[in-house]
């Protein structure tokens, strides 16, 4: 008898998404033993730390959130920061800082010579987000090296019209998962990206919290699958990829080789040069060709189980590159929909229901991106 639930219900680390290997991120960061120079050598330069942000903040049930990494030079055998901070240029406030065991949930290595920070800053009642910020590390010795201030940018998200219509679907992401989109990066020609820094899963729930009609073993029976894809822009189809097979069942799915970790997908380029992707289509569902010109609302394809994916589901981000994991994921907000509750864990996903909204608070939603593990319903604009 299979079980009635896919692995990322049952574990929310495992998550509807594609696995990913070679040029993928190590999160755990080993420990780092104290650097010495030889003798007659001058000591070098001390890094100076960076902070990478592409785009803009983005609301996110009525608060503003800005989304970067703090990166800096550091080599595997010198004693790692004690403390990473960001400050408001402007004031000389501390914004956010990080020791100890936050700090060690959020710190990782990229390889033998960099290492990052994962920040995901909120603005507060009364005091919004600073307009330039600038990062700063504590040695092991107390010594504290401060980067460049950098200006947040005050380039809008893309907002965009509902990407799947009909139905609850919930909007799974959170940035504190280790194997998350979040904390996963690639590496080429020297460039470091996450390309789904702002992804999100959607997968389709009934009232009751259900995921599937009976054996929740055979992505077929989903709520989900073969659901319309929709284009939540207008915009010309810049990649597309259809008639790769899907599993019969769930626990049937094997790992896939990076090249086809997406599964079947569309890429939609917009007028602003951002690339929309969908990822885990259906296989015989995709309707366009690349060259197409397609409208907002348009049917690209349905929600399938292709590729590496846990669960049927669909997959969506923007980027600054038009290809599976490639280029800097950017920040996007839709232009209306219903917030109806949310899974506080995500492990009772298909087990039981969520947690309506609390009363009070406005169900529908104005250009925002929905918060971690929402219950949301597409509504048009």
């Amino acid at each position: 008898m299979s079980d009635p639930l896919p692995r990322w219900a049952r574990h929310p680390t495992h998550l509807p998404r594609r696995s990913f290997t070679g040029a993928a991120l190590a999160l755990a960061m080993a420990p780092l033993a104290r650097a010495t120079a030889p003798d007659g050598e001058p000591e070098k330069a001390p890094p100076l730390p960076h902070w990478v942000a592409p785009g803009g903040p983005v609301r996110v049930e009525g608060v503003e959130e800005l989304v970067g990494e703090i990166h800096v030079d550091w080599p595997v055998d010198a004693p790692p920061p004690t403390a990473w901070r960001l400050l408001d240029a402007d004031r000389g406030e501390t914004v956010e800082a990080w020791e100890d065991a936050e700090l060690a949930r959020r710190v990782a290595r990229i390889d033998g010579a960099r290492m990052l920070l994962y920040v995901e800053l909120r603005s507060r009642p009364g005091r919004s987000l600073p307009a330039r910020l600038l990062p700063a590390l504590t040695q092991a010795n107390g010594q504290v090296l401060r980067g460049e201030a950098v200006a947040v940018s005050a380039e809008p998200a893309t907002a965009f019209g509902p990407p799947l219509k009909d139905g609850l679907w919930v909007a799974i992401h959170n940035p504190a998962w280790p194997r998350g989109h979040r904390r996963v990066g690639f590496a080429r020609d020297g460039r470091w990206s996450i390309p789904g820094r702002h992804a999100i899963d959607f997968v389709q729930v009934d009232e009751d919290g259900r995921i599937a009609r009976g054996d929740a073993g055979r992505p077929a029976n989903h709520f989900g699958y073969g659901a319309p894809v929709l284009a939540v822009a207008d915009g010309v189809v810049s990649a597309s990829r259809d008639g790769m097979a899907e599993a019969n069942t769930i626990t049937g799915n094997p790992r896939h080789a990076l090249v086809d970790a997406p599964g079947n997908h569309v890429v939609l380029t917009l007028a602003d040069h951002r690339h929309v992707l969908y990822e885990h289509l259906r296989p015989g569902s995709v309707t366009v060709r690349p060259g197409d010109r397609v409208r907002k609302g348009q049917v690209l394809g349905a929600v399938g189980f292709s590729g590496d994916s846990t669960g049927p589901h669909l997959h969506l981000h923007v980027c600054d590159e038009g290809a599976p994991n490639a280029g800097e994921g950017l920040p996007f907000v839709f232009e209306r929909f219903e917030r109806l509750g949310a899974y506080a864990d995500l492990a009772t996903l298909g087990r039981a229901r969520w947690s309506a909204a609390p009363a009070g608070d406005a169900m529908v939603r104005r250009d925002e991106k929905p918060g971690s593990n929402r219950v949301i319903r597409f509504t048009a604009s």
